[in-house]
């Protein structure tokens, strides 16, 4: 990530996001894989697929550029991400391009089908701080990914402090933010990290979503 997600850092962003819901959207962020419109219709296959309700059972969410935190140039993050995309297509691995903003831009992606342990190894082959990790559960009301924050300079836990997750969120909660998600073809998504009122919040509960001011006392086209 562009910024290192220390938890005091991040805390304080969320605090931040969650005092400014009566702002107006943010701007699209520039992206060589962000110049469409928003298209809720093409978003929702997305949005299945991180909730648990398509056939995918593992999901990585991981970004090549800016390794441990480290601002570099639009040149190498481009160098990165082509080398990134290589190494991806010699493993015969899917890339979903995504926008991300977690104190700053970022191009990051979506891989569907990628394990722990390839997601861990890439996170430290490319120098990054932290990559998400979930994998499919089975419940009594339905399927939800688990998703985990692990910091692969650290090493190969989840963070505790983070959580473990069950959605991504979308919708107004998401259009509020200025900081603090990601975007697909236009469209605003989250995974509540270090969000205690998503604690034990599944798909299932969506349309019940947290009110945010509670938090202050939460055919896709696929590149091989």
């Amino acid at each position: 990530m562009n910024e290192k997600l220390t938890l005091r850092w991040l805390k304080e962003m969320v605090s931040r996001e969650m005092s400014s819901t009566n702002m107006s959207k943010s701007m699209l962020l520039e992206s060589p894989y962000e110049e469409d419109q928003a298209d809720p219709g093409v978003f929702a296959e997305i949005g299945n697929m991180l909730n648990g309700r398509s056939a995918v059972s593992t999901i990585v969410i991981m970004t090549p550029e800016n390794p441990l935190g480290k601002k570099i140039s639009d040149e190498e993050n481009a160098e990165r991400r082509d080398q990134f995309e290589t190494a991806m297509q010699k493993a015969g691995q899917q890339l979903i391009p995504i926008v991300g903003k977690y104190g700053a831009e970022e191009n990051s992606y979506i891989l569907p089908g990628m394990s722990r342990k390839e997601a861990i190894d890439y996170g430290g082959d490319f120098n990054q701080d932290s990559v998400i990790y979930g994998e499919k559960k089975n419940f009594p009301d339905g399927d939800a990914i688990e998703f985990q924050m692990i910091y692969t300079s650290k090493g190969t836990d989840y963070d505790k402090e983070a959580g473990l997750r069950y959605v991504a969120v979308s919708g107004e909660a998401a259009d509020a933010r200025d900081d603090l998600f990601s975007k697909y073809k236009g469209i605003k998504f989250f995974i509540p990290f270090y969000e205690p009122e998503y604690e034990g919040v599944y798909p299932w509960d969506l349309n019940e979503q947290p009110e945010l001011e509670k938090a202050q006392g939460i055919e896709v086209s696929v590149e091989p």
